[in-house]
Parts: C-alpha cells; sequence; structure tokens
C-alpha cells in the first residue's frame, strides 16, 4: 500500500491529481472501444510534462505504454500492465528555419487546421487521419502512396534513460509504416515539418477532398 501512495503522490507532483489513476478502464480511450484495465494512467499535456512523468516510470520501475489519439490500437481485455501514458496537446510553432514544430500530443487534424490557418501548407492530404502527430511519426502515417516522413526535418526523443535528443530525418530510420522507434523504444516528444506558403482556399479544398475520401473508404461504424 506504501508503494502505491509513494507512485501516486510521485506522479502527482508532476501533472494535477485529477489526472493520475489506478486501475483505468483503457475502453473508453480506444477509438474501438476495447480493452480492459491499465494498471496506472497519467494523463499529460504538452513535452515536459512528458518527458518528467516516463522519468518517474522508470524510477520506479514501471513499464511505460504511450497512448497517443487512442486509433490503430488493440487493447487486451486483460489490459496493460505499468503504466500508460496519454499524451496529448502541446504546442505548435514556426520555427526561423520556416519549418513548423508540433509537440507529439497535438492532433494531427489540429496542426493541419493551425497551419491552414496561417496559409501553411505540406499536410493538408492527411487531414481527417485520426491520432496525434507522435502516433504518425511513431508508424510513419501514409496516404496514397505518401508517407509523412517526406515531410520531417527532424524529431525530439525522450530516450529511456531520461535524456532528450533531437534525431535528423535519416537518423530516424524511415521506412514504410515504421522508423527505429519500434527498435529503440524512444518516445517522440515533438516533430518539425517542412511547410510552404499557399492559398488558404486551396488547402481547404485539399483538406475537404481527403476528408471526403476518408469518410468514402474508411466508414467509422
Amino acid at each position: 500500500m506504501s508503494e502505491t501512495r509513494d507512485i501516486y503522490e510521485g506522479f502527482s507532483a508532476v501533472v494535477t491529481r485529477d489526472r493520475v489513476h489506478r486501475k483505468f478502464l483503457m475502453s473508453s480511450l480506444t477509438t474501438l472501444g476495447l480493452g480492459g484495465m491499465a494498471d496506472w494512467f497519467v494523463d499529460t499535456r504538452g513535452e515536459q510534462e512528458l518527458v518528467d512523468v516516463l522519468f518517474a516510470a522508470r524510477t520506479y520501475g514501471l513499464q511505460t505504454t504511450i497512448l497517443g489519439g487512442g486509433s490503430n490500437v488493440l487493447v487486451s481485455d486483460a489490459g496493460i500492465r505499468g503504466l500508460v501514458v496519454r499524451n496529448r496537446h502541446g504546442s505548435v510553432q514556426r520555427m526561423p528555419s520556416g519549418t513548423v514544430r508540433a509537440a507529439a500530443g497535438v492532433t494531427l487534424n489540429g496542426l493541419i487546421r493551425w497551419m491552414i490557418q496561417r496559409r501553411l501548407g505540406g499536410l493538408e492530404s492527411w487531414a481527417g487521419t485520426p491520432g496525434s502527430v507522435g502516433g504518425a511519426i511513431y508508424g510513419n502515417a501514409h496516404f496514397q502512396g505518401q508517407l509523412i516522413s517526406e515531410k520531417v526535418t527532424s524529431v525530439g526523443l525522450a530516450s529511456k534513460d531520461g535524456g532528450t535528443i533531437s534525431a535528423s530525418h535519416t537518423e530516424m530510420r524511415f521506412q514504410y509504416d515504421t522508423s527505429r522507434l519500434h527498435r529503440t523504444k524512444e518516445t517522440v516528444t515533438w516533430a518539425e515539418f517542412i511547410v510552404d506558403d499557399a492559398q488558404a482556399e486551396q488547402l481547404r479544398t485539399t483538406a475537404r477532398a481527403s476528408l471526403a475520401y476518408r469518410k468514402k473508404t474508411q466508414p467509422l461504424d
């Protein structure tokens, strides 16, 4: 009981108490509505919280599973041992180099809306893609022959020893449906994307076409 209290207090020192849960039902967070209990669940919001929670989990010897938008995920009725971290929200910003940096917890659709509002093109073809930036990087999301890695310049990663690094496009070892993360088990904290100036209406037209195609070919029901 003392260990459980220590773990709870440790995570609560990083995020607010209402975002730390013991025995959390995973079916409420997956798009397919499946999944048993996670031993521990913490909801992080932003890059620093994610890094700090991962560090705390290592301190307590907890195996960690990262959850983004909950799509492309099947969780067993037996649940998940250790800690599940749901990484949501975070910042999006234009970098001095002209790229756009988005935190891993930002949804792809949220990032695309942010870019269209600022007349920036590059990702509008991914409109309607469920999930987060981190998930898209992890699995190298693709659509109609395009890989999202083609738009990525660098990725921020949290390593298992608690450090953070920046990996170039080449260092990410992107391939179809995969990246180096499948081997290293590092965690995405942010990604930078190549963007270009474009007309907002043109971007919206492409985004609407993508949404319509996904609704037709991937009906949620």
